[in-house]
């Protein structure tokens, strides 16, 4: 959550100045990543372990994360998309909330979105440790996908996969990373011994390896 947060400030503040130099297709990049990448095949996909777990406070937490993150990124899509984001401005709820000379009535009135100041970033503890440590296990996800084309076995195949943990990990976190790297299982074993041969890979979390037995 503080991942995509972190993420959204970034792309705020990379399409306003891109907008303001009048350089629309880094505007659209910008969008183009943040939306698409980070928060669609990262986010989302991340937040399946907690709406598949039994954590209601972290459902709650995670779900005004999202409304918050989509109302921003529509009002970031607004100048290049304008029908598309008046027709989802109303149909998901945002405009009920508003008056209507600040998007009650129509996206256009909305004001534009203003990046996290300093005491925000403080008070929900958006710091760069948050996003070293999420950006951590993003690559660890990454590199023990690419261990699927080593061994040439299928994306979509259950397979298992064994944790060698460099520190303590937290069950949310292993949770997540089984997720994303669709995983049948994903053992932690902090003594693993591997057959001579094993694929893995070495990160800053720990060593990850596929068993192709």
């Amino acid at each position: 959550d503080k991942w995509i947060l972190l993420k959204l400030d970034a792309a705020i503040r990379e399409v306003t100045i891109a907008l303001n130099e009048y350089k629309f297709s880094e505007a659209t990049a910008a969008l183009y990543r943040f939306f698409w990448s980070e928060y669609c095949d990262w986010y989302v996909e991340a937040c399946k372990a907690v709406f598949f777990g039994t954590d209601a406070a972290r459902k709650a937490n995670t779900l005004a994360v999202i409304d918050f993150v989509l109302s921003n990124t529509l009002k970031l899509f607004h100048p290049f998309l304008p029908f598309i984001t008046e027709e989802l401005w109303h149909g998901m709820g945002y405009s009920s909330d508003l008056p209507e000379n600040q998007g009650g009535r129509t996206i256009m009135n909305v004001p534009w979105p203003l990046p996290l100041n300093d005491d925000e970033k403080e008070q929900f503890g958006l710091t760069e440790a948050a996003l070293a440590a999420t950006d951590a296990k993003y690559e660890l996800v990454t590199q023990g996908r690419n261990l699927r084309r080593i061994g040439n076995i299928q994306a979509g195949k259950k397979v298992k996969y064994i944790f060698k943990p460099a520190q303590a990990t937290e069950a949310h976190d292993t949770e997540v990373i089984k997720l994303l790297l669709n995983a049948e299982t994903l053992e932690i074993d902090p003594g693993y011994q591997p057959p001579k041969g094993t694929p893995s890979v070495n990160t800053s979390l720990g060593e990850l390896f596929l068993p192709l037995e």
